[in-house]
């Protein structure tokens, strides 16, 4: 692959959605520079193909950092975004940025940000023909509409006010009721529950160079078994057929809309009825990203050649055979430790997988610095569990004998938990 001139700078958080666009650039020849925000320490960071890695606190700071660091370069340093806080904070800094580097954008400061909007996001695919679940916009403040229908499905309205452990099921008012009082998200999309055959995405870029503009989506990602904190999974990646060709055309009109150009994901369910309903657009590199690189269509790289020079040719990046991707630790804990699939299962799935989301022979790191992590965790839950101890606060009346142990009336907490300390604050009768 040619050599990009200009630097390439990651920037997102402890995931393998970062990890996935550092491996496809370094395997194009490309060592990126790393921005990592909100961790100190990183498995992402052990990767072999990065040049540089940076720490900073939160989004914000990362783009100072990229404008203190990075703005009197001779080639623009391209910034891909790998998590929903930098792309939105990368969008509301359009105008300091745009002189100075390219980075996915909406060609106005703010319009990325407004559609995450997850309401406006779904309005505007209407617009272009694309099916939408019945949806209702609620506040935890204001009382639960007597319109709903039941089950329904509950997530954030704006993705970065939130995270996919708000993402829940209701089957009826009071679950609702109970899970709005411990979601983050202060507004709140409530959707009618599809009763899926599976979900898809369809993963691709948006290129605009020079008054040319390309949109490559090489094939469909087909979720076999998801995940329940995110919509990572053991998938496949394969051919587009005639039915969601249909619903690219769609897709694509539907990108044009908003204006934006770099990497992105666009979700979908297939109904039982075989309905396509639009679920969200995510202005970033998806965390399934991986599984296209592993195909042979390494977009990272191809998003990159692409915004520096006129040579992509759409025609060359269109999906012939089918390719089995497992990210094998989210997959371990999320189905064999859950008992919803046995572990000899999860070998054959694991055996026959072409591509990997954490393992990578050429770059193996990562990997067991993570599977590390996962130990432990793993490790220190089996300890908890199985430590037959407990704790507890009992009170004995002082005014007794206290010398005399045989005197002591001792009235113990109640409880049944175990590896919990319980206190309590009294004052002597005399205050």
């Amino acid at each position: 692959m040619e050599i990009i001139p200009n630097k390439i700078i990651v920037f997102g958080g402890n995931h393998h959605n970062t990890l996935g666009v550092i491996r496809s650039l370094g395997e194009a020849g490309i060592t990126p520079i790393l921005i990592l925000h909100g961790t100190n320490h990183s498995f992402v960071a052990q990767s072999k193909y990065i040049s540089q890695t940076y720490y900073v606190s939160n989004e914000e700071e990362g783009v100072k950092f990229l404008i203190e660091k990075y703005t009197k370069e001779n080639f623009k340093p391209i910034i891909i975004c790998c998590s929903d806080g930098a792309s939105s904070c990368i969008d509301k800094n359009y105008n300091n940025l745009s002189p100075h580097f390219i980075f996915p954008n909406a060609e106005e400061e703010g319009r990325i940000t407004l559609l995450m909007n997850k309401e406006k996001m779904r309005l505007l695919a209407e617009k272009y023909n694309l099916k939408t679940p019945q949806t209702w916009i609620i506040s935890k403040r204001n009382p639960i509409p007597n319109n709903l229908h039941y089950p329904c499905i509950i997530k954030p309205l704006l993705s970065i006010e939130g995270s996919k452990t708000d993402i829940h099921i209701c089957y009826n008012s009071s679950d609702l009721n109970q899970i709005i009082k411990v979601v983050h998200a202060p507004i709140i999309q409530v959707q009618e529950y599809i009763d899926k055959d599976y979900e898809f995405q369809f993963i691709g870029c948006r290129i605009k160079n020079k008054n040319e503009e390309h949109i490559i989506i090489p094939g469909v990602s087909q979720i076999i078994r998801s995940s329940s904190v995110s919509n990572t999974g053991f998938l496949k990646f394969r051919p587009i057929n005639s039915q969601e060709n249909i619903e690219i055309a769609k897709v694509k009109e539907f990108i044009r809309a908003t204006k934006y150009i770099g990497l992105f994901s666009v979700e979908f369910i297939k109904s039982k009825h075989g309905d396509n309903y639009f679920m969200e657009i995510n202005f970033r590199n998806d965390g399934n990203a991986y599984a296209l690189t592993g195909a042979g269509y390494n977009l990272p790289y191809i998003w990159c050649k692409g915004m520096t020079d006129n040579s992509i040719e759409e025609e060359k990046y269109v999906a012939k055979k089918e390719t089995l991707v497992i990210p094998e630790l989210i997959d371990f804990f999320q189905s064999v430790l859950t008992h919803k699939i046995s572990f000899i299962h999860w070998i054959k799935d694991v055996i026959k997988s072409h591509t990997y989301l954490l393992y990578n022979k050429k770059d193996s790191k990562p990997f067991y610095d993570e599977l590390k992590y996962y130990m432990q965790r793993a490790l220190n839950k089996v300890k908890r569990n199985s430590l037959d101890v407990s704790w507890n606060i009992g009170f004995v009346d002082i005014n007794q004998d206290f010398l005399d142990k045989s005197t002591w009336d001792i009235h113990w907490m109640k409880h049944n938990y175990k590896n919990r300390w319980f206190g309590r604050s009294i004052y002597p009768k005399s205050y």
